[in-house]
């Protein structure tokens, strides 16, 4: 299934989904899945279950060359919403040097995408890239909120009322207020 709007996460328990790409513009490190024994060789390290897209440039990079691999979803449609999320469940390690950690990391992410809400054509990808043998990345449930919340729309009628009336009495007049918008309405008086 395709990345889109609310709908379940890839999960990765396929592989990599057909209508998403690898591109490799340098090295040998290329994305594939934790059950990938050549590409990967270790398990899901995310907080996700089952298996995970994965980079390891200790697996596929034997001469410690430099790498630079990513991997792109496939385009999906954000026009009709205005608010937009991804969340994924990332892992990663790298080493600077033999004795100092430099990047470790097990999180769930949430990224604010809602500057590309209203676009009909986006598309996220996770790069991963180094100088040598820098152990691994890797992503899982990649998912996509979005939420339109549109702004209501108001209709009242009558617009105006108006009324001369004597102390101590009581005047009723009909106002209707009606929400034809997307949204909720909240109002008082």
């Amino acid at each position: 299934d395709p990345l889109v709007c609310n709908a379940a996460p890839i999960a990765f328990e396929s592989g990599i989904p057909a209508d998403w790409a690898v591109l490799v513009t340098t090295g040998p490190v290329y994305w594939t899945t934790t059950d990938d024994l050549d590409g990967c060789n270790n398990g899901n390290q995310t907080l996700g279950s089952g298996e995970a897209a994965c980079a390891n440039s200790d697996t596929t990079n034997p001469g410690g060359d430099p790498y630079d691999t990513e991997l792109w979803s496939n385009s999906f449609d954000l026009s009709g919403y205005n608010e937009v999320y991804l969340q994924f469940a990332g892992a990663y390690n790298d080493i600077a040097t033999e004795a100092q950690w430099d990047v470790d990391f097990n999180e769930i992410v949430v990224l604010d995408l809602t500057a590309y809400a209203g676009l009909a054509d986006v598309g996220v990808s996770f790069r991963y890239s180094g100088l040598g043998w820098d152990w691994w990345a890797q992503v899982d449930d990649v998912l996509l909120e979005c939420a339109s919340g549109q702004e209501p729309d108001i209709n009242v009628d009558p617009l105006f009322i108006g009324s001369t009336q004597e102390t101590n009495t009581v005047t009723n007049h009909p106002l209707d207020i009606e929400n034809v918008g997307t949204a909720d309405l909240d109002w008082f008086i």
